[in-house]
């Protein structure tokens, strides 16, 4: 099954692979590898309803962005490897917007130190989050577990693989 742009919905999760050096040793570090590879997810956000449009929710070195998916692949830098897909009842879903809402009002900010903490395994900061400890956390405050990975520990890849094996939900392919 193949999914395009408009047919995202709601808490979809959505990952991609990157060209970028940092998206080399994320690469290197979870999937062991630095060659480009259409399987192995350096990145992913969640798809969230906001101001009447589909966005995607990501930690970025700016901090919490939200973005249309035509400027998730940040002008061909990154390509979208799968969508993850975990049915949520419509309170979920409406919880988890809320939550979205309320950390862009709060300004999170992205953290660089965890990144580094996750190659070099030293503990992490509570309020700073990289893109894959975001998703789950997100996740995690609307009441529905992601992974088996702890917060502070869980990479891109390790999300992207408990849907590729079935044990989180579905895994899409996506169609531009």
């Amino acid at each position: 099954m193949k999914i395009k742009y408009e047919n995202l919905k709601s808490g979809d999760i959505v990952f991609c692979g990157g060209n970028s050096l940092l998206a080399g040793i994320i690469r290197f570090v979870t999937a062991g590898s630095f060659r480009k590879k259409k399987d192995v997810a350096t990145h992913c956000g969640v798809v969230v309803d906001l101001y009447g449009q589909k966005l995607i929710a990501e930690m970025m070195p700016e901090g919490l962005e939200l973005n249309s998916l035509e400027d998730y692949n940040h002008g061909g830098k990154r390509f979208i490897v799968g969508v993850g897909r975990k049915y949520l009842t419509s309170s979920t879903e409406n919880a988890m917007m809320k939550q979205v809402a309320l950390d862009l009002r709060k300004g999170i900010e992205y953290d660089f130190s965890g990144v580094v903490g996750f190659i070099l395994a030293t503990p992490n900061l509570e309020e700073k989050f990289y893109c894959s400890e975001y998703v789950k956390r997100l996740y995690k405050k609307c009441g529905t577990k992601l992974s088996e990975a702890s917060v502070d520990r869980v990479s891109p890849q390790d999300i992207f693989n408990g849907f590729k094996n079935g044990i989180e939900g579905e895994l899409i392919k996506f169609s531009e």
